[in-house]
């Protein structure tokens, strides 16, 4: 029997969010397998990887921009800054917390 598992956890990603394709706001780590979906707050860079969330005042959770997609989001958007990135969300492997965002299809900076 195949049964589709989503983890939804009690801590929300206060300014990460992705919203469905359908319009309704989805915690971006509450999906169990890649939705349409955005990330945004402030970009920042850690070990080599850019991020949103992880600072004070934002919570445990936090949304990783794909290998892939760094030179995207980086052409329009800087660390430091408010950004908004559509594209592919999907858990990252092994962690409850963090979501990754890849097949970005828009970049905004706010």
């Amino acid at each position: 029997m195949n049964v589709k598992i989503a983890i939804v956890l009690l801590s929300v990603l206060a300014p990460i969010t992705a919203a469905s394709a359908a319009g309704e706001g989805v915690p971006a780590i509450a999906l169990a397998e890649a939705r349409t979906g955005e990330c945004s707050g402030i970009l920042r860079a850690d070990h080599g990887s850019i991020e949103f969330g992880g600072g004070p005042g934002e919570g445990e959770g936090i949304c990783v921009v794909a290998k892939s997609e760094r030179r995207k989001v980086l052409a329009a958007c800087s660390v430091g800054h408010f950004c908004r990135v559509k594209g592919s969300v999907a858990n990252c492997h092994g962690s409850g917390e963090c979501a990754e965002i890849g097949r970005i299809n828009s970049v905004q900076k706010y």
